[in-house]
């Protein structure tokens, strides 16, 4: 495998990598290991968005340090590159990358083709991504209300499974299954089936079935986001993004009872994810916890308060 990684980088790449052992630099390592990304992603591990970025970010990594010998990539190397980029990028630019050059470092230490020898770690401070909370049901049915076409459906897309912007933008008529009721989407955690409720079900029966992509258009993602904010903005409503309609999909099922271990499953994230950037988020959640626990109530606890469903998988997953 190792071998046919590399053989794909001499192609795509324009280098001369024979045996493992032989890379030299890390333009030679980012080239490589970026081969060994396309191929997950032709096998359907990751979305192209995904891929996109690892690309991006072995560019930024090969602009600066290409000719680096790999020998050579120490503290004091990876320092200037911290300070050279942290001029022209912002830090979580610049954190992803550090992330992908120690993956492509990790690869060829597991393959033999450079010494097995930790990467130095330089420091990076990231300020915390401000958590927004999700969007009211009316503020997207009044948003909705100022789109039509391509960009009205992946909306409903979004709002009605939860998707990734990048599973929906890159939904093909070959993954939906009017008949099964489901999609199947490729995200960053790997391929998985998330089921369509009736409505959305009734909206692409009706539309014709083509080949090849959904949203054929070119860039969908950005012209969503910027279609999106003006119709929150003509509509008088607060700005959400369409990570805003994933979160919202998230709480509803949170609410309705749904299990953390299937909506982890449903929405491809893991129950550590969905505590920490959704579960967590709503205030109304922690109230009706509250409430339902009973607590600051005076006297003595009645013994046939019901037991609410949110409360039992509070305790299996603590």
């Amino acid at each position: 495998m190792a071998e046919a990684d590399l053989a794909v980088a001499q192609k795509a790449a324009g280098i001369q990598v024979a045996q493992p052992g032989d890379l030299t630099t890390v333009g030679d390592l980012m080239a490589c290991w970026l081969a060994t990304q396309e191929d997950r992603h032709a096998e359907g591990d990751f979305a192209e968005r995904s891929l996109a970025i690892r690309t991006q970010q072995s560019r930024s990594i090969a602009a600066e340090l290409s000719g680096v010998k790999l020998d050579r990539l120490d503290y004091q190397a990876l320092i200037g590159y911290r300070n050279r980029r942290l001029q022209k990028a912002a830090p979580a630019t610049v954190q992803g990358e550090f992330v992908a050059l120690r993956a492509a470092w990790g690869w060829a230490r597991k393959a033999g083709h450079i010494e097995n020898v930790e990467l130095p770690r330089v420091p990076l401070k990231v300020v915390p991504r401000r958590e927004t909370p999700p969007p009211k049901r009316a503020a997207i049915v009044a948003a909705s209300m100022h789109l039509t076409g391509w960009v009205l459906l992946a909306v409903q897309l979004l709002e009605g499974t939860g998707c990734r912007l990048g599973e929906i933008t890159g939904l093909t008529w070959d993954r939906v299954d009017l008949e099964r009721e489901q999609i199947r989407v490729t995200g960053k955690t790997g391929p998985r089936i998330v089921p369509l409720p009736p409505s959305l079900v009734a909206i692409l029966a009706a539309i014709p079935k083509g080949e090849g992509r959904i949203f054929t258009t070119s860039r969908p993602g950005v012209r969503i986001h910027a279609v999106l904010t003006r119709a929150c903005k003509t509509a008088g409503v607060p700005h959400f993004s369409p990570q805003g309609l994933r979160k919202a999909a998230v709480i509803r099922l949170i609410r309705g009872g749904v299990d953390l271990a299937t909506e982890a499953k449903m929405m491809g994230h893991s129950i550590e994810t969905a505590f920490k950037h959704y579960y967590e988020l709503d205030e109304e959640i922690r109230r009706d916890a509250v409430r339902s626990a009973g607590l600051g109530e005076q006297g003595t606890p009645s013994t046939s308060r019901p037991v609410s469903r949110r409360r039992v998988f509070r305790r299996i997953y603590q």
